[in-house]
């Protein structure tokens, strides 16, 4: 286990389907945005 933790590369571990990862985190940010505006719009006092 140790061994494998070792091989992990940082530069090839962020650039590894780098586009996937910038898609999906565009879309959890823009559902966060969303789900929070609708939290918050929805609680009235």
């Amino acid at each position: 286990m140790l061994r494998f933790l070792k091989k992990i590369n940082i530069k090839k571990a962020i650039t590894y389907n780098f586009w996937l990862k910038l898609i999906s985190l565009i879309i959890a940010i823009i559902t966060w945005v969303y789900v929070s505006g609708e939290i918050t719009e929805g609680i009235r006092i």
